[in-house]
């Protein structure tokens, strides 16, 4: 098996290589004996002292109703020039298709004058 998962045999597959990598990187007990160590952090250092939390940073609400409305101006802004863009854009298209149906009125009403002539 580990001869058909070698490159140069034609049998090479990212999923022969997912499981050789899981088997060479993970090494997984086939049986637990005896009592189970608990992991520990050898880089850290050990300390008595005890860290007082940090107070909280109180904000005044005049501060919240100053970011609330800078927010609020700046997402209205952008969301007023999106509806200017688009509502030009769609008045230009509009135009243009007013311009091309009256060239089809006036080439067809040409086209019934020379009928009538006949």
């Amino acid at each position: 098996s580990r001869l058909s998962a070698q490159p140069g045999n034609g049998t090479w597959h990212w999923t022969t290589m997912a499981a050789n990598a899981l088997r060479t990187c993970v090494k997984l007990p086939t049986r637990m004996t005896g009592p189970v160590s608990v992991a520990r952090r050898s880089f850290s250092e050990v300390t008595t002292e005890v860290k007082q939390p940090k107070a909280a940073v109180r904000t005044t609400l005049g501060s919240r109703l100053r970011s609330f409305i800078m927010g609020f101006t700046v997402a209205g802004t952008l969301s007023g020039y999106a509806l200017y863009y688009k509502v030009q854009w769609t008045n230009e298209e509009l135009a243009a298709m007013v311009r091309e149906t009256a060239a089809r009125q006036a080439q067809i009403e040409r086209r019934l004058s020379q009928l009538e002539s006949r």
